[in-house]
């Protein structure tokens, strides 16, 4: 639709505008090939959704196999840095607990050199 704005005399220096209103119809020729159209474009734009959702899809599963993988060898980093400090944890036990038997052997030859002190009068 298209208007037109045609501006007239009357009298004096007064301008009137007035509207012209053009309405452009589609031949019956032409509407029927743009009705054709539209299914064959609602069929291309299904078929396009179609396709970019398989690929989402693969993308999807790629990413889920990729990240997988990853997650596995974490899992096996961890599973031996555990293990690694698992045999510290055991070798820093053992040295407390030959720390703390060389503790008790000190005391009980301190008890016995006071005791030997103590009988020899010193």
């Amino acid at each position: 639709m298209t208007s037109n704005t045609n501006l007239s005399k009357i009298g004096i220096g007064k301008k009137i505008p007035t509207q012209t209103i053009t309405v452009t119809t589609a031949s019956p020729s032409t509407q029927r090939a743009i009705d054709e159209m539209l299914p064959k474009e609602r069929s291309n734009s299904i078929k396009n959704l179609q396709g970019l959702m398989l690929n989402m899809q693969e993308m999807m599963v790629k990413n889920h196999e990729d990240m997988k993988k990853e997650i596995g060898v974490v899992r096996t980093e961890l599973k031996e840095k555990i293990q690694m400090i698992d045999e510290k944890l055991g070798s820093f036990q053992q040295e407390v607990r030959k720390n703390q038997q060389k503790i008790v052997k000190i005391e009980t030859r301190m008890e016995e050199v006071k005791r030997v002190d103590d009988l020899t009068g010193k």
